[in-house]
């Protein structure tokens, strides 16, 4: 994930469909081949902040205090586990547990994705 591109208008008909309150609304352009074939590098994607749950195996945007920012499918087994997936299987499964899961961050769950076609 890289830093907040710009703003892009989305209908706030759909977003209240979706649950997605405005103000909790980040875009931001997707970085790297881990989430291939679902993201592809240069994908901007909007994440919304108000859920940081990282369950069911749904897409977010994570941040570790090293200040490394990725997007990756979470799994929580029980409260004291974190599992962090790849779409793309050549980047391997990370399991964050204890003071390893302390350091990261739930920044919001991925809910929309853009792809330009190249």
């Amino acid at each position: 994930v890289d830093e907040v591109t710009d703003r892009l208008a989305f209908r706030r008909d759909w977003l209240a469909k979706e649950g997605i309150r405005p103000a909790q609304a980040l875009l931001v352009r997707v970085r790297g081949d881990s989430m291939l074939p679902t993201l592809h590098d240069g994908d901007l994607v909007l994440i919304d902040r108000a859920r940081t749950e990282g369950s069911k195996g749904r897409v977010y945007a994570l941040v570790d205090v090293s200040g490394d920012t990725r997007v990756k499918r979470c799994e929580r087994p029980d409260r004291a586990t974190l599992v962090l997936r790849s779409d793309n299987p050549a980047h391997p499964l990370e399991l964050r547990r204890g003071p390893d899961l302390d350091r990261l961050r739930i920044i919001g769950e991925v809910r929309w994705s853009g792809h330009t076609w190249r």
